[in-house]
């Protein structure tokens, strides 16, 4: 028997392995559809959180009833997201809440169910995308965009549920009060309303309310308030909770509970960590009882206590007892529960230990309680696990966990590490080939990613948003950025100011209410503004304001067999300007230098801008590209040439990544030329690799060069010390140019082959 302080037959754990019986018990009897009746009873005093309300959506019965399906459910997670919903009904009810009285109600609103349905709503409403604030009935609102078609539809039916959700709760928070018969009506007409149920679970709940059936001769026909209900519902539905399946063969897991403890040949113990057992009691502040004990009064820690003692007792030939013997933090050495350490302490102190077969395991008292624990590896597949060692009691019996152990016993410490991308893939490019300008920026801008992502349909950075019940009070690096990005785009593009910007964003309920935006934002303000400021410089030079200046920004070329296709948004006459409240990275200044050089098939004196903030493993705050040549023609010619080579290393991208990174090859090409006499070609590759330019601001590797590489040094052969060979390489396939070329396709002249141009135009 196991029994735990927290934890139905089955068999086994796959095809392959021991099927061992096994039960468990203590299990509540009710429903999925009971368990929707009591959160639908608990929601008018609750603070209507977003999860609590989604999670009430998802149930299967809900979402029948609301012809909803899984993916929707889905969907309307994402919108909740935009929507900027947290909690709250609407402002009265977030009012109850806060006790607090305030004159600024629509701050208060933000964040509310009403605020964001508004927002869902007004975004189908409206005709096309809506990109301002429309005021409705003297409010100003910020419209969700994006869900048209058959999402509308969607969208409608989860309006409905809300509707229906919150009226509910509104009947019940004014009426919570009412006769048993009205209590039975009112259930039932949750039941109609939000559940669409088969016939036997009908006949189930009819059965279940039933305990509100009082015989007339009683006569009770007072008002019950809404919270003696659901305690009457809740005892009603624990009381179908039983010992169904204990004691039916092989394994029981049960709760540790008194008289429970009938004889047994293994008894087994699960989580008796330190303060999990015994239990804490808790004290109400308005228990009289408490500070006066007295004899005879109920201790749930005695009770824990007698619990152990009874259970060690029915152990006939083994007793064992589980717990976190080492901290997930720093390895420590942790104590178990109190009582299991008292037990230790008698044992070691009452008995000495011989064993005279084996001399060796014969202890005096102080070693005996050593021995009497186990402590475990790690992980199952340790060689330690399977040690044939009669000394040795950590002995596994995980049949897959041993194939790991011989795999990692057998190891062969010489061999290379192996990439996840092995070998080419077909030649097969569209017809007709078309690439955007835009893209080809892109894939310059970091080949490997571009490589996973658009080849192999691998996306490594779409992360899931997640549902947050409370308002944001403070901003981690990546949401500061966002902020301080789109603020540069507003002002530049749209003339927007610092208090505009704030005043949107706060109408997408991403900001905290009243003034405490304006301190958590202080910072990046300042540095964002400064961006601007700079921008709207460069833009009052004579070359940008010049009305005689060139106004043709469409692209439409033919370079090696693949069309170009697109337009220059940011050129302005002769200047082109990019601006970013991040650090200027060495990735960063690829993407600006490919659109610098489409500037330059069309202007000889194009000039690109590349504005940001200076810092660590960035390459400047202001960097500017020139035309390089006499004439148009010549600096036509010098851009149509070099971006040739892009879409010739584009197509190698198309079958095979190309093994330029950034940041790393920057770095590379910073060491090589240090010393021009005598370069130390393994130094640079150690410095390009082991830098923290080639991390992320979290300090991490970047995700897509360790998606690639794996455990796999792209720089550093681990053996022969030289550059590595790639296992697309030897397979021979992706070979597209003449086998002399293929080295040009690798980190090192990569690295040679595109920083001493980029910094010739940056000059």
């Amino acid at each position: 028997m196991s029994l735990g302080t927290g934890t139905g037959a089955g068999t086994g754990t796959g095809a392959g392995f021991p099927r061992i019986r096994y039960n468990i018990t203590d299990r509540s009897q009710r429903s999925v559809v009971l368990d929707v009746v009591l959160k639908l009873l608990a929601l008018p005093d609750s603070r209507f959180a977003v999860t609590e309300v989604l999670d009430l959506l998802g149930q299967e019965a809900v979402m029948a009833r609301f012809e909803l399906e899984t993916k929707d459910i889905d969907s309307i997670r994402q919108w909740l997201v935009s929507s900027g919903i947290r909690w709250g009904a609407n402002i009265d009810h977030k009012q109850k809440f806060l006790e607090i009285q305030t004159d600024d109600l629509a701050a208060l609103e933000r964040n509310s169910w009403k605020f964001g349905l508004e927002r869902l709503l007004l975004g189908v409403a409206l005709p096309g995308k809506s990109t301002g604030i429309v005021n409705l009935a003297g409010n100003d609102i910020y419209p969700v965009d994006g869900i048209e078609g058959t999402q509308a539809k969607i969208l409608g039916r989860f309006a409905h549920f809300c509707d229906l959700l919150m009226k509910a709760c509104e009947f019940f928070n004014e009426n919570r009060a009412a006769t048993i018969d009205e209590w039975q009506s009112r259930i039932g007409f949750l039941i109609e309303t939000f559940l669409q149920l088969p016939d036997e679970q009908v006949y189930m709940i009819r059965n279940t309310l039933q305990i509100f059936d009082v015989p007339p001769a009683i006569g009770f026909n007072r008002p019950i308030d809404l919270a003696t209900i659901r305690a009457v519902l809740e005892d009603q539905l624990e009381l179908s909770i039983g010992s169904i399946g204990f004691l039916n063969g092989g394994v029981n897991f049960t709760a540790l509970v008194p008289m429970r403890t009938l004889p047994f040949k293994v008894v087994c113990l699960l989580g008796m960590d330190d303060k999990a057992f015994p239990r804490q009691q808790s004290k109400s502040g308005f228990d009289l009882m408490a500070p006066e004990p007295r004899v005879g009064d109920r201790n749930a820690r005695d009770d824990d206590r007698y619990l152990f003692i009874e259970t060690l007792l029915s152990a006939r030939k083994h007793f064992l007892v589980f717990w976190e013997g080492q901290s997930i933090r720093d390895n420590d050495e942790l104590p178990p529960a109190v009582p299991v350490g008292d037990f230790l302490d008698l044992v070691s102190n009452s008995f000495d230990l011989v064993y005279p077969e084996i001399p060796e395991m014969s202890c005096s008292t102080k070693e005996l309680r050593k021995l009497l624990i186990t402590r475990h590896p790690l992980q199952a597949f340790s060689i330690k696990a399977f040690l044939k060692d009669p000394t040795n009691p950590k002995r596994g019996f995980d049949k897959r966990a041993l194939k790991g152990a011989k795999k990692l016993a057998n190891r062969d410490l010489t061999r290379r590490p192996k990439a996840f991308f092995t070998e080419a893939l077909p030649d097969s490019p569209p017809d007709p080939w078309v690439v955007s300008v835009d893209d080809l920026a892109r894939f310059l801008e970091h080949p490997i990613k571009y490589f996973l992502y658009h080849r192999l349909g691998i996306y490594l950075d779409d992360q899931e948003s997640e549902l947050q019940d409370r308002e944001s009070f403070s901003f981690d690096y990546a949401q500061q950025w966002q902020f301080g990005d789109e603020y540069i785009k507003a002002a530049i593009n749209d003339g927007s100011s610092w208090t505009d910007y704030l005043n949107r964003v706060g109408l997408e309920g991403r900001l905290p209410p009243g003034p405490l935006s304006q301190g958590v934002l202080a910072g990046v303000e300042s540095k964002s503004q400064t961006i601007v400021d700079r921008v709207k410089d460069l833009r009052r030079a004579p070359a940008v304001t010049d009305e005689n200046a060139k106004e043709n920004h469409f692209i439409d070329l033919e370079i090696a067999g693949v069309r170009i296709v697109g337009t220059l948004d940011n050129l302005q006459n002769d200047c082109q300007i990019f601006s970013q409240y991040s650090l200027i990275r060495p990735n960063r200044v690829l993407y600006a230098f490919v659109h610098h050089l489409f500037a330059c098939t069309i202007n000889e004196q194009a000039t690109t801008f590349l504005v940001g903030r200076e810092g660590h493993g960035a390459v400047g705050d202001l960097i500017r590209f020139k035309a390089v040549g006499d004439d148009l023609k010549s600096v036509r010619q010098r851009a149509l040439s070099l971006l040739e080579d892009i879409v010739n290393w584009y197509k190698y991208n198309w079958r095979c990544p190309l093994l330029l990174l950034p940041a790393s090859s920057k770095l590379y090409y910073d060491e090589i030329t240090r010393e021009s006499d005598n370069p130390d070609q393994l130094a640079a590759r150690r410095a390009a690799f082991v830098d923290p330019m080639e991390s992320d601001d979290s300090g991490y590797r970047d995700v897509w060069e360790a998606f690639l590489f794996g455990e796999l040094d792209p720089w550093i052969d681990p053996i022969t010390g030289q550059l590595p060979v790639f296992p697309w390489e030897e397979d021979g396939m992706c070979r597209t140019v003449d086998k002399s070329k293929l080295d040009l396709y690798r980190p090192e002249e990569m690295a040679m082959k595109v920083w001493p141009v980029v910094l010739e135009f940056m000059n």
